[in-house]
């Protein structure tokens, strides 16, 4: 299934319907020959992922509709950004709006609202007067692919509001999820007083609007932005605490193990648990596929089966494919699946050591092993991630989120005593970011390396052969495989050689030189109203892309934000030796 969902992406636009027709003619095949199921099942996933495809992508922006003013309605879905001058949120518009335009717009809309004349929420209904365009990213290389973002929201344009209201619609009844929404903004308020507050909002609801870039450039340099990101690592530690729990304090009663074995009982609390706090997160997208995948574990204990073994692997893959099969476009779907398989290969490889030993190994292999995968998808890794996160994840996982989570009930219950309880998660952030600061200062925490597909696969090979029984034949070929992910890479420049590049930065200019021994860069881009600039979003990735730490020689033409802006923060933030201006910058 996953390979008919992968060779739909190759196709550059989407295909013709008609080998549907070829689905009789398979089924036949599969009845006279049974082997030729495969080949059915791979069809099928094409045909699924053809499916959502066509489902995102219509309707669409029609283009004699693009940069003209129209009136829309709809209902704010999500707020992402709410500022005195700015604010940034995802529009539902209503059957009769796109009706109206003849269904040349899209369901779900991104919108810019620059000096909002009013303060917006969720489940508003407004009506704009918006300029929209087509859902366009920059496509400079080692860019975050904005337009494949928007894409998987179902998102089909963004723009601006030109001028318009929002009103709060009655309601008859509070759904779940404005139960949530008002919970969120109640704890925002009740935990400012606390400095960590941020990292207990991330923690707990997803709500990562209040971590600065510095907090992340910690984050980032220890390999550890994983533990804000509820996903597949807690809500398996919210499902094994449970279900501990639960199963031991059912076997102290005789007659309800008579009545249902504790283990079945600890599995049914173990996906109530992971399913409060799934809901707490707000089903994202990486609590879903995490959802799935724990869901998949339990499901084998209810049925008394073995739980960690590649079926029940297949059986998580399958049916997260299933929910989304565009999930494969996300750097988090590999990320997570391929994190599993390696716990699996190390838990196999280290069944003879003790239990703590064991622990260890399988958390430096996960380590080590994802650490190639990092440097294909973000070009940089934490050098230090497998040592921080042996102490983090941990520390995290059964000691900062349970409790986490009690206190959160307790303030949902409106319990005064509980306070006491967020004093002391204050204190266990303190303790655990004062590890992540000092890990982050260190010279070498980080490795900026932009492998290739083969270096990386051939990596994981090498080390998959490491890891087995002495006396397998080729072990001795395990290090040339490893040493593979430096070999294999894109030839360097050589004396004489000049490579330009023009990034894309929009309406303004970013001009990358390169010679073997020497970088320049001439103009950066923009800085926007709402602080976006190409300095943090175009130049920076381009550079760390290509392996380059630090510039030898910057150059802004002149003053204009469309060549100047971004400049500022690469000058703040990157290694510029030496920098000529045309005139002196404000």
């Amino acid at each position: 299934f996953l390979r008919g969902v992968l060779l739909f992406q190759t196709s550059r636009d989407l295909p013709s319907t008609y080998y549907l027709l070829l689905f009789p003619f398979f089924i036949l095949i599969w009845l006279k020959f049974p082997q030729s199921l495969p080949l059915l099942i791979i069809l099928f996933g094409y045909t699924w992922t053809h499916l959502f495809a066509y489902q995102y992508s219509y309707p669409k922006l029609s283009l004699d509709l693009e940069g003209e003013d129209i009136q829309i309605e709809g209902v704010i879905e999500e707020v992402s950004r709410q500022q005195q001058s700015y604010s940034r949120f995802i529009l539902r518009l209503f059957e009769t709006s796109i009706n109206e335009w003849d269904q040349r717009l899209p369901e779900k809309i991104q919108l810019s609202w620059y000096q909002p004349a009013q303060v917006i929420h969720v489940h508003q209904s407004c009506v704009f007067t918006v300029r929209l365009k087509q859902p366009w990213g920059f496509s400079s290389p080692g860019s975050r692919d904005y337009e494949k973002f928007l894409f998987l929201q179902g998102i089909g344009a963004h723009g601006y509001v030109r001028d318009g209201e929002c009103v709060v619609q009655p309601k008859t009844h509070l759904s779940i999820f404005s139960w949530r929404e008002n919970w969120v903004k109640e704890f925002l308020q009740a935990s400012d007083s606390y400095h960590y507050a941020n990292l207990m909002q991330a923690l707990t609801f997803g709500y990562r609007e209040n971590i600065d870039s510095a907090d992340w450039e910690v984050l980032r340099k220890t390999g550890t932005a994983h533990l804000l990101a509820i996903s597949g690592l807690h809500l398996s530690a919210v499902a094994l605490v449970v279900f501990v729990l639960v199963q031991r304090t059912c076997r102290l009663s005789a007659t309800l193990c008579s009545a249902m074995p504790a283990q079945s009982v600890a599995a049914l609390a173990a996906m109530l648990a992971t399913l409060f706090y799934a809901y707490l997160a707000g089903f994202s997208l990486p609590t879903q596929r995490a959802l799935i995948m724990v869901f998949a574990g339990l499901s084998a204990i209810l049925l008394r089966r073995p739980v960690f073994n590649l079926s029940v692997f297949s059986c998580a893959l399958f049916l997260v494919l299933l929910v989304n099969p565009l999930a494969v476009l996300t750097a988090g779907f590999w990320m997570s699946f391929l994190a599993v398989l390696f716990i699996y290969v190390a838990m196999k490889s280290c069944q003879s050591l003790p239990k703590y030993a064991r622990i260890i190994f399988v958390q430096v292999y996960l380590g080590v092993a994802l650490f190639p995968i990092s440097l294909l998808f973000f070009s940089e890794a934490s050098v230090i991630a497998p040592l921080v996160n042996l102490i983090a994840i941990p520390f995290v996982s059964f000691i900062v989120l349970p409790l986490l989570l009690l206190a959160q009930c307790g303030f949902l219950l409106g319990i005064s005593a509980i306070t006491w309880l967020f004093d002391v998660l204050d204190i266990l952030f303190k303790w655990l970011w004062w590890v992540l600061e000092l890990s982050a200062s260190l010279k070498f925490s980080a490795w900026q390396f932009m492998p290739t597909l083969w270096g990386v696969i051939c990596f994981e090979i090498g080390l998959f052969i490491l890891v087995q029984a002495k006396g397998l034949p080729i072990k001795h070929l395990a290090w040339l495989f490893i040493a593979a992910l430096f070999l294999l890479k894109s030839p360097s420049l050589k004396p004489k050689q000049m490579r330009l590049t023009v990034l894309d930065v929009g309406q303004g200019l970013a001009v990358v030189i390169e010679t073997a021994n020497h970088t320049m860069l001439y103009d950066a881009g923009m800085l926007s109203l709402s602080g976006f600039n190409t300095g943090n979003v175009v130049v920076k990735p381009y550079l760390d892309w290509r392996g380059i730490n630090a510039v030898d020689l910057a150059m802004v033409s002149h003053n204009d934000n469309d060549h100047a802006g971004g400049m500022h923060w690469l000058l703040e933030n990157f290694t510029i030796k030496k920098l000529i201006v045309s005139n002196q910058p404000a």
